[in-house]
C-alpha cells in the first residue's frame, strides 16, 4: 500500500485550485477592456469650416490672377486662390479698353448679392442646363443694365456659364464687364479657377480690373495688363 501523501503538500495542491479558481471567476467578472476607438465617431466632422472674412490690406493689390494662353489661343484668367471655403463667392472682371485706360478706382456691380435670385438665379441655371447640346445665350436686364447669358462648354470641357456686358457709349469708361456667379464649374479644385474669357466681349485691349467677391463684400482686387484677342 502506497504510502499517503505528505499533509503539506495536499494543502499546496488545493491552494493552488482555489487560487486559479478565484482567479477565473474575477476575470469573468471584470469588464471586458475597451476595444479600438470608433473610427467614424471619433473622426472630427467633416463640415466645412467657414472661412474668416479676410481682406486684402486696402491700397494693396492682391496678385491672386495671372493671365495665359489656352487651346485654341484662348485667353485664360487663372485664379490661385481658395475660392471653395466662400460662400457666395463670384468673380467680376471689368475690361477697360481705350487710350490710358485706368481701372484702379472702379467699384464692382457685386452682382452675386444684388441679383443672383429668384427668376435670374433660375435663368442662369437653365442657360447652363442648355449648354450640354452646345453654346446657349439668352438676355437679361437688371436695373437698366443689359447682361447676355452665355452658356458653353468651358477649356476643361464642363458646362459652364457667365453673364457678360458690353459697356454701352452713355457710360464710361469703356469696356466690358463679366460676372462668373457659379465657379464649380471653372474649377480646376478648390483653389485653382479656369476662367475663359470671352473673345466678343473682350477682344479690345486695356486694363483688367478683377474682383474676389463673398456675397457684396470685396475680399481683394487686382489690375492686370491686357493685351486683347484677335
Amino acid at each position: 500500500m502506497p504510502a499517503p501523501l505528505p499533509r503539506p503538500a495536499i494543502l499546496g495542491a488545493g491552494a493552488l485550485v482555489l487560487a486559479c479558481w478565484f482567479s477565473g471567476r474575477a476575470a469573468a467578472q471584470r469588464p471586458a477592456s475597451p476595444g479600438p476607438p470608433d473610427v467614424d465617431a471619433a473622426a472630427p466632422s467633416r463640415e466645412p469650416v467657414p472661412a474668416p472674412m479676410t481682406r486684402e490690406p486696402a491700397g494693396k493689390e492682391a496678385s491672386h490672377a495671372s493671365l495665359f494662353v489656352g487651346r485654341g489661343g484662348r485667353r485664360v484668367l487663372l485664379v490661385d486662390y481658395p475660392w471653395a471655403r466662400h460662400d457666395q463667392a463670384s468673380i467680376e472682371i471689368r475690361l477697360v479698353s481705350g487710350q490710358n485706360p485706368r481701372a484702379e478706382d472702379l467699384k464692382p456691380l457685386g452682382f452675386v448679392a444684388r441679383h443672383f435670385h429668384g427668376k435670374v438665379r433660375v435663368k442662369v441655371y437653365d442657360v447652363q442646363d442648355a449648354a450640354v447640346v452646345g453654346e446657349a445665350t439668352r438676355p437679361l436686364k437688371v436695373d437698366e443694365a443689359e447682361f447676355q447669358i452665355v452658356g458653353k462648354r468651358s477649356s476643361l470641357g464642363t458646362q459652364a456659364v457667365y453673364l457678360a456686358r458690353p459697356i454701352p457709349p452713355r457710360e464710361s469708361p469703356p469696356g466690358a464687364s463679366a460676372v462668373y456667379c457659379l465657379l464649380p464649374s471653372w474649377s480646376i479644385n478648390r483653389g485653382l479657377l479656369h476662367l475663359d474669357l470671352p473673345r466678343r466681349f473682350f477682344a479690345p485691349s486695356g486694363k483688367l480690373r478683377v474682383w474676389f467677391l463673398r456675397g457684396r463684400d470685396v475680399l481683394w482686387s487686382q489690375t492686370l495688363d491686357w493685351p486683347g484677342m484677335k
